[in-house]
C-alpha cells in the first residue's frame, strides 16, 4: 500500500518551521524598539503603540476568516498569498516616514498569525500516518 503525502516530510517541517519562527520573530521585534520609532517619526509612544495594537486587532479580525479561506481553497495557495501580504506589510513599514503607513504596514503584516493554524493543518495532512 502507497502512502499518500509528501515525498520530503523533513523538509517540509524545516520549510513550515522557517515561516512561524519568522512570523513570531516579526510580531514580537517591534516591540522593544517602539520608543526609537517614536523618536524617528516624530511621534508620542502612545500613538506609535497603535501600530500593536491595530495589528492585534488586525489579527484577531482576520486570522479566522483567513483560516476558513485555507479550509476552503488550497492551504499552499492561501499560504502564499498571506506570506505575500506579510511581505508588502513589512516592506512598506521599513521604508515608511508615517505613523499613519506605519500602521497600515502593521494591519498588513496581522495577516501572518493566521499562517500558524495554516501550518498545523497542511502538516496534519501531509503526515498523516
Amino acid at each position: 500500500m502507497q502512502q499518500a503525502g509528501v515525498k520530503r516530510p523533513r523538509l517540509l517541517v524545516i520549510g513550515l518551521s522557517v515561516v512561524v519562527l519568522t512570523v513570531a520573530v516579526l510580531q514580537t521585534a517591534v516591540v522593544p524598539v517602539l520608543g526609537v520609532i517614536a523618536e524617528q517619526l516624530d511621534a508620542s509612544t502612545v500613538a506609535v503603540s497603535w501600530a500593536v495594537t491595530a495589528n492585534l486587532l488586525a489579527a484577531a479580525a482576520a486570522t479566522p476568516l483567513i483560516g476558513r479561506l485555507a479550509d476552503l481553497h488550497r492551504k499552499k495557495h492561501v499560504l502564499l498569498g498571506v506570506l505575500a501580504v506579510v511581505l508588502t506589510g513589512s516592506v512598506l513599514a521599513a521604508v515608511t516616514s508615517s505613523l499613519a503607513l506605519l500602521i497600515v504596514a502593521r494591519v498588513l503584516q496581522a495577516a501572518s498569525f493566521a499562517l500558524y493554524p495554516i501550518c498545523i493543518a497542511i502538516l496534519r495532512e501531509e503526515l498523516a500516518a
